[in-house]
């Protein structure tokens, strides 16, 4: 599709391997079996042509201290191969993209993190990739000409946090949750930027959502979701969007992924078990609940079942420790 815009979020919870996918995408990594092939390249056997097509993006914005923001910029192009010549016209257009001329030529020790993100994003952009590779920052980003609208970091500084909980977009709003450290945050997207509209405080105890590898489910301007980092403190929450107020909590059922279908909340829980939910803002009901065994009476889901349940043409997939499960949640010429 020439000329077209494509997006792809990979998503996961800690440790899955998600940094470790992205590094074998970008020809950091050597994947153990197995090709990986962008816009028709071997990454592995093929590296140089592979990375002449990728733009990547750390999670951290990491620049050579003691080189100005152009000087950094010209470096990438060298390492791209570029002549001098296209190298100054490419970072003349990056330094215009992303509004760095006011401190291109300053230190980057001098730097804000903002202005280290969007340098770093300039960096990527430089020899014009067909493919652009981002490790987990929040921003706004202008689909067309990649230039960087807003950024708004969100991320616990333990060395072992993680953001794996996906953005929940709700007409110019986003929400965006945590468990480590921060919380939850919405943020009004406009022109020249955003607006905080609300956000739980770092130092408080008492947070609206602490998304771990859940994201949220919005429904008539609510939030539902599995909130803490443990499985002995995770609750399932509804919480107000517009205010960031806790409607009610329902403890004990560990970490859990939900899926909204027909009026209802399909719940899937850390330990396997699935619950049918009927939840409004002032209560959550429990329609049902089931283990799934087989023949032998074994339970199939085994812990950790963490992936988010999948509805797709009246069948239901989730998975658990060692298998996907399908079930026929709508049986074939039903109603």
């Amino acid at each position: 599709m020439p000329n077209s815009i494509r997006y792809l979020m990979l998503g996961g919870f800690l440790g899955a391997g998600k940094t470790t996918t992205i590094k074998m995408l970008v020809g950091l990594l050597r994947p153990g079996s197995g090709r990986v092939v962008i816009d028709g390249v071997d990454v592995v056997t093929d590296v140089r042509a592979a990375t002449q097509r990728i733009g990547y993006v750390p999670d951290q914005p990491y620049l050579y201290e003691k080189l100005s923001g152009r000087e950094f910029l010209h470096f990438v192009a060298e390492m791209h191969g570029m002549p001098r010549s296209e190298a100054r016209i490419a970072i003349d257009r990056e330094v215009s993209r992303f509004g760095l001329a006011r401190f291109a030529d300053e230190l980057a020790e001098s730097y804000s993190h903002g202005m280290k993100h969007r340098s770093v994003f300039a960096a990527a952009m430089i020899h014009d990739p067909r493919v652009l590779v981002v490790d987990e920052p929040l921003v706004g980003l202008d689909p067309h000409t990649g230039k960087v609208d807003f950024e708004f970091p969100w991320r616990s500084k333990k060395l072992e946090s993680v953001n794996a909980s996906g953005p929940v977009v709700v007409g110019n709003r986003v929400f965006i949750s945590e468990t480590y450290e921060l919380g939850s945050a919405l943020l009004q997207v406009e022109p020249d930027g955003y607006k905080v509209v609300w956000q739980d405080q770092p130092r408080s105890r008492e947070r609206s959502l602490e998304l771990h590898w859940n994201t949220a489910i919005h429904h008539n301007g609510y939030l539902y979701g599995s909130s803490g980092r443990h499985t002995g403190n995770a609750q399932m929450r509804c919480v107000a969007l517009d205010t960031g107020r806790v409607q009610w909590s329902e403890p004990g059922w560990g970490r859990s992924s939900l899926l909204y279908a027909d009026n209802h909340l399909i719940c899937l829980s850390e330990d396997g078990i699935l619950r049918l939910l009927k939840a409004t803002p002032q209560q959550c009901e429990v329609v049902s609940e089931l283990t799934l065994r087989n023949d032998l009476g074994i339970a199939l889901l085994k812990y950790p079942a963490w992936g988010a349940p999948v509805l797709s043409h009246g069948l239901l997939y989730v998975r658990g420790k060692d298998r996907l499960v399908c079930l026929e949640v709508i049986p074939t010429g039903g109603p």
